[in-house]
C-alpha cells in the first residue's frame, strides 16, 4: 500500500483535491447563478463589458475604447477562450466565473509550497472563500458581499489572483534565496500592475509592512542574542549563523543574509511595479481616467460613512465574520510558526494575511474611495494562513533554529545558549515519525468530487437557461432590430441590451443631455449623425430633450423605447 509521501501517494492527492476545487467552482457559480446575485453576474452594466468588446470586434467595429484604469485582459481572456468554445453570452461569463474560482485552488496550490498537505490546505482556502460567495446572494453591487465577486469579470479578480501569487513567491524566495521566484514575483507584478495598478496597494504594500516587521523582529532577537553568543567560543560563533540560515531554510543558490534578501525582494518588487506603471504610458489612450483621478483625500470622512453604512447585522454577515476570524487565525497561528521555526516565508505569509486588511481599509478611507469592491483583499489575504497551514502542520529538522524572542517564555529565555526548547516543526524538513493520511483519503476525495461535478453538470444547464431568459431585453433587441435604428441610453440601462445585440453601435451610451459617455466603450459607437429612439428605464434620470421633442412610449416590460418624432443629434 503506497504511503502518504510516496510520489503515487502525492499525485493522487494532488489529482484529488484539483478535482475538488473544480467541483467547488463550478458548484459555487451555479449556486449564485440561481440566486438574486445573477443581476450582477450577468446583466450588470460594468459585468457585461467583455461581452461589448466581443460583440463590437465581431462587427467589425474600428477600436477605441474609453476604459478605466483596468484593462481586464485576463477576466477578457477567459470570456473570450469560451466564446469561440461556442459558449452564448450567459454561458460564457458563466465559464469565466467558474475559471477564475478554480485559479484561486491554483494560486492558493503554490502558496501552499512543497508540504505534504499542501493540496488540501490548499483545498481548505478555496472551499472557505466559496463558503463567502456562495453566502453573498444579493444583488447590490455596493455591498460587503465581497467574495461573490471573483465569480465576475470586471471586480478585479485578476488583481486578486495576482496578489497571492505575488505574495507566494515572495514568501518562497525568502525561505529559500530561489532567484526563480524572484523573477515570478517581479513578472507578476509588472503584469499585474499594467493590467490593475492596485496590485501595488494589494500585493506590494502589505508585504512591505511584513517585510519590515520581520527585520525589526529579527533584528531585536539578535540583539538578544549577541550577549549569549559572546560566551561562546570561536567555533561557536563561526557555525551558529551557518546553523540558523540552514534552519531557516536559506540553503538555496542565493545565501543571504535576511536583510539582504529582503531589500532584494522589496527593490525587484518596486522596480517591477515602476516597469509595470511605464508600460502602460503607451496605452494612456484607452484610459478615460488615470489611477491618481481616484485619490480624493478631503473625503475621508464620507467614505469612512459610506462604508460603515454598508455593515448589516445579518445571519450572512456573522457567518462570513466567522469565517474570516477562522482564516485570521490561521494567519496568526502561521506567523508564530514562521517566528519560532526562523522561517521567514511562513511568517511572511501570516503576517501579510495579518497586516493586509487593515492595511488596505485605512488606505482606502485615506484616499476617500468609498466602493466595497477596492476592500476584496479583508476577505481573501487572510487564505494565505489557510495555505500556510501545510507547513505548520509539518515536523522540523532536528537542527532546527532556536525560538524568535516572541516565541519563548521568560522561563526559557533565561536559558543557556543551546538548551532552548526544540521547535517543533519546519516546512521541508525531514518527515521522521510524521502522522500518515490514510491512502483511501486521496480516492474518496475524487469519487466525492466526480459525483459531485455530475451533479454540477446536471443542474447547471436549467438554471443558466433561467438567468438568461428575459423576455423584457428580447422585447428590446427585436424591436431594434426590426426597425433598424440607432437610440441611446444611460450607462446603468443601456449596458445590457447593447451586449445582446449583433451590432452593439445601435444602442449608444450617453449622459442625461444627451453628451457621449465614455466610459468602458467604444468611442466609435459616436460616430452617429442622430438618433431615433431614446432607451429608459427605472436607473435612468429623466432626459433633459429640447422643447417640443415629441415621443412615442413603446413599453417592454421594466424597459420603454422612447421613439422619437424627429432624429436627435448628439450634444
Amino acid at each position: 500500500m503506497p504511503t502518504s509521501s510516496s510520489p503515487r501517494s502525492r499525485r493522487g492527492a494532488e489529482l484529488a483535491a484539483a478535482l475538488a476545487a473544480l467541483a467547488i467552482a463550478a458548484g459555487v457559480m451555479t449556486w449564485l447563478s440561481g440566486t438574486d446575485r445573477a443581476q450582477l453576474l450577468f446583466r450588470d452594466a460594468d459585468s457585461v463589458l467583455p461581452l461589448l468588446v466581443l460583440r463590437s470586434l465581431a462587427a467589425g467595429q474600428p477600436q477605441d475604447w474609453a476604459l478605466s484604469p483596468v484593462l481586464f485582459a485576463p477576466e477578457l481572456a477567459l470570456v473570450a477562450l469560451s466564446t469561440l468554445l461556442g459558449a452564448t453570452p450567459v454561458v460564457a461569463l458563466w465559464a469565466a466565473g467558474t475559471a477564475q474560482f478554480a485559479l484561486l485552488y491554483g494560486a492558493l496550490r503554490y502558496v501552499a509550497g512543497r508540504a505534504r498537505l499542501a493540496p488540501w490546505a490548499a483545498l481548505a482556502g478555496t472551499a472557505l472563500y466559496a463558503l463567502l460567495a456562495a453566502a453573498g446572494t444579493s444583488d447590490e453591487r455596493r455591498s460587503l458581499e465581497l467574495a461573490g465577486l471573483l465569480g465576475t469579470t470586471t471586480y478585479y479578480s485578476g488583481a486578486l489572483l495576482a496578489t497571492l501569487l505575488v505574495v507566494g513567491a515572495a514568501a518562497r524566495f525568502l525561505r529559500d534565496g530561489d532567484p526563480r521566484t524572484l523573477a515570478l514575483a517581479a513578472i507578476t507584478t509588472a503584469c499585474g500592475v499594467l493590467c490593475n495598478p492596485l496590485l501595488g496597494a494589494w500585493a506590494v504594500a502589505p508585504i512591505v509592512a511584513a517585510s519590515l516587521l520581520l527585520l525589526l523582529i529579527r533584528g531585536r532577537d539578535e540583539r538578544m542574542r549577541g550577549g549569549d553568543e559572546r560566551t561562546r567560543g570561536k567555533g561557536e560563533r563561526t557555525n551558529g549563523p551557518h546553523k540558523r540560515m540552514r534552519a531557516a531554510g536559506t540553503d538555496g543558490p542565493a545565501r543571504l543574509r535576511p536583510w539582504h534578501a529582503t531589500a532584494l525582494l522589496l527593490g525587484t518588487l518596486g522596480g517591477a511595479s515602476v516597469l509595470g506603471l511605464a508600460l502602460r504610458l503607451p496605452l494612456r489612450g484607452l484610459f478615460a481616467l488615470d489611477a491618481p483621478s481616484y485619490a480624493r483625500p478631503e473625503r475621508w470622512l464620507e467614505a469612512l460613512q459610506a462604508l460603515l453604512a454598508l455593515l448589516e447585522p445579518t445571519p450572512a454577515a456573522f457567518a462570513a465574520a466567522t469565517l474570516l476570524l477562522a482564516a485570521g487565525a490561521s494567519c496568526w497561528v502561521a506567523a508564530r510558526t514562521g517566528l519560532r521555526r526562523r522561517d521567514p516565508g511562513l511568517a511572511l505569509l501570516g503576517f501579510v494575511g495579518l497586516l493586509g486588511p487593515p492595511l488596505v481599509l485605512l488606505g482606502a478611507i485615506a484616499l476617500g474611495a468609498d466602493s466595497p469592491r477596492y476592500l476584496q483583499p479583508i476577505a481573501f489575504l487572510p487564505l494565505l494562513g489557510v495555505a500556510a497551514l501545510a507547513a505548520v502542520l509539518q515536523r522540523a529538522p532536528a537542527d532546527a533554529a532556536p525560538a524568535s524572542s516572541l516565541e519563548r517564555s521568560p522561563a526559557e529565555a533565561a536559558l543557556p545558549a543551546g538548551l532552548e526548547r526544540a521547535p517543533a516543526a519546519a516546512p521541508d524538513g525531514p518527515q521522521r515519525h510524521r502522522p500518515r493520511i490514510r491512502s483511501s483519503l486521496a480516492p474518496a476525495v475524487s469519487l466525492v468530487a466526480a459525483a459531485a461535478l455530475l451533479a454540477v453538470a446536471l443542474a447547471t444547464p436549467p438554471v443558466l437557461e433561467r438567468a438568461a431568459a428575459d423576455p423584457d431585453v428580447d422585447c428590446v433587441t427585436d424591436w431594434i432590430e426590426r426597425a433598424d435604428a440607432v437610440g441611446a441610453g444611460q450607462f446603468w440601462t443601456v449596458r445590457y441590451p447593447e451586449s445582446r445585440l449583433d451590432d452593439p453601435a445601435q444602442l449608444v451610451q450617453v449622459t442625461h443631455d444627451l453628451r457621449p459617455y465614455a466610459w468602458l466603450v467604444n468611442r466609435a459607437d459616436f460616430d452617429v449623425a442622430a438618433v431615433e429612439f431614446l432607451l429608459v428605464d427605472a436607473q435612468s434620470p429623466a432626459f433633459e430633450l429640447p422643447e417640443g421633442t415629441g415621443t412615442t412610449p413603446i413599453e417592454c416590460g421594466r424597459y420603454t423605447i422612447l421613439q422619437l418624432a424627429e432624429p436627435l443629434a448628439l450634444r
